[in-house]
């Protein structure tokens, strides 16, 4: 952090706290507040301008996030425009993919053509594919006019791990992503049957053991189709694979691999053929549904309506589950597992893991940049888009921590359309002690890493029928592999790497090690 750096409290309108940062630099490590504090931030004058810029015309920006759409959108999003009607003369409509289809939804959304201006983009979308197919506006060149707020504060190592081929094609989240994989779980049901406590992926077998034969009325774990990877990510994570370094679901790489020396894919991968059998041991036990493929409730659903004894443990999955199911059970104690890299380190994700971009073909590109800039400028109007309405969708305690408003046993809206937009210069709420989330911060403080190869962004043009033909393969496999709903692992995984080959997996990974030592060359 470089000096002459304060941290201060702005106390909004809305009754929240918001802890920015106030920086004689410009450019700091923890940048200003003048920017990202002040609710009047860039707004538009009497002349209809936005920093200089004229923005008298009244324009609409379709908005697509990933999540599903909320009960409660359209209150908000009244609110929400109210104040982007006052900042940037802008009307927004917004919508969300859900997460059951979202794979096939959202590159049908990029390949066809619709007209939405701003849309979700992480790396686990394939942001550099999507971006080298032209998909993306190359935002670089419009950041000063079009966005001051996040060209003030957004710092050099945020630009330099979410870049694509040197440019800017998303505006990546400016917060610190807390990044690992688990569960929550009964831990007074852990108690009631004596399971030891859960440290590993192991114990978490020990406890959905106890859960089968002891409680009739409910399963260990019940996923929905779109989390088919949550039993297997902590399990090879456990086991020393690297998240975040590699293409999702396509290729391994291990713990301590600085060169790329350990690269396999999944199908050839030792980590996580042991994984897939392990898994299929626990599937044929009947830990989960054997429809789990067809299933649409989200884990966390059952958990909290108690027909499981586990749900995916995410740091957002409890920041957005852990209170609603306290409120209506308070009479349960939870638990939670996070795995650990090869039981070192929780992973630390590069800036490029969560983010928004503009479409190419957005007629508004440079309101739609102006919008994102506003909501980051005003802390009162960033707020109302992640959490909703304070009284109606969240409350907040006599601690200062996020609640349920009195009497409602759900927020009936999440910031699932503005989940790229993370930010750690707003803070309306202080940490819940009683969550789990707490502890795991604290700890995630002391041991996070981010990777050497963490930066690394892989162009798959060179081989871009290949890359979609193999990625096409992993589709057919990794969902019921990852829940061990297959007959034989060793026959599948089989036929799984049979088919990656004739798909092209020799020549991408030829050319991914290739790329991967060049980029290390210069870095």
């Amino acid at each position: 952090m470089k000096k002459g750096v304060k941290w201060i409290s702005v106390t909004m309108a809305l009754g929240l706290t918001a802890s920015v940062i106030v920086s004689g630099c410009a450019k700091s490590e923890e940048p200003g507040a003048a920017s990202a504090g002040s609710s009047g931030g860039s707004a538009v004058s009497a002349e209809k301008t936005y920093n200089g810029v004229d923005v008298s015309k009244e324009v609409k920006i379709k908005w697509l996030g990933v999540g599903g759409n909320q009960k409660d959108k359209d209150a908000v999003l009244t609110e929400i425009n109210k104040r982007l009607k006052e900042k940037v003369n802008v009307t927004l409509e917004l919508d969300s993919i859900d997460w059951a289809d979202w794979y096939n939804k959202y590159n049908l959304v990029l390949s066809s053509g619709e007209d939405y201006d701003v849309i979700y983009a992480a790396s686990w979308t394939d942001v550099a594919v999507q971006t080298r197919k032209g998909a993306f506006k190359d935002l670089t060149g419009m950041l000063e006019q079009n966005a001051p707020t996040i060209s003030q504060n957004w710092t050099e190592d945020t630009w330099n791990e979410s870049k694509i081929d040197g440019r800017v094609f998303m505006i990546p989240s400016f917060s610190d992503e807390y990044n690992w994989n688990g569960f929550l779980y009964r831990e007074d049901l852990r108690k009631k049957y004596n399971v030891p406590e859960i440290k590993t992926m192991a114990d978490m077998g020990a406890y959905f053991e106890a859960i089968k034969q002891n409680e009739k009325e409910m399963v260990p774990y019940k996923p929905a189709t779109d989390e088919s990877w949550t039993v297997l990510a902590p399990y090879v994570q456990e086991k020393g694979d690297q998240p975040d370094v590699t293409p999702p679901g396509i290729l391994s790489m291990q713990v301590d691999d600085q060169d790329g020396s350990t690269l396999a894919f999944l199908s050839q991968s030792p980590i996580y053929a042991e994984a897939f059998k392990t898994i299929k041991s626990w599937a044929d036990k009947g830990y989960w549904p054997k429809d789990s493929l067809a299933n649409k409730t989200e884990s966390c659903s059952a958990f909290k309506e108690g027909k499981a004894a586990a749900c995916q443990g995410g740091y957002w999955a409890i920041e957005l589950n852990y209170k609603e199911i306290m409120k209506a059970h308070p009479d349960w104690e939870i638990g939670s597992y996070a795995a650990k890299v090869g039981g070192k380190y929780f992973p630390k994700p590069p800036s490029i893991k969560n983010g928004v971009a503009i479409l190419n073909s957005s007629k508004n590109a440079e309101r739609a940049l102006m919008t994102i800039d506003a909501i980051y400028s005003d802390p009162e109007l960033w707020t109302l888009c992640m959490y909703g309405i304070q009284g109606r969708n969240y409350d907040i305690d006599a601690n200062g921590a996020k609640t349920l408003p009195e009497g409602s046993q759900s927020t009936d809206y999440e910031g699932t359309y503005f989940s790229g937009m993370r930010y750690k210069l707003v803070n309306p709420f202080k940490d819940d002690p009683s969550s789990p989330n707490a502890a795991l911060k604290e700890e995630y403080a002391k041991i996070a890493h981010f990777p050497k190869l963490g930066s690394f962004v892989f162009n798959s043009e060179p081989v871009k029928n290949e890359y979609a033909a193999i990625s096409a393969v992993k589709e057919k496999y990794n969902p019921s592999l990852s829940l061990g709903l297959v007959s034989d692992v060793d026959k599948v995984l089989a036929d799984y790497d049979k088919e990656m080959k004739a798909a092209g997996a020799d020549k991408v990974m030829a050319e991914y090690k290739k790329q991967m030592q060049e980029w290390l060359a210069k870095n």
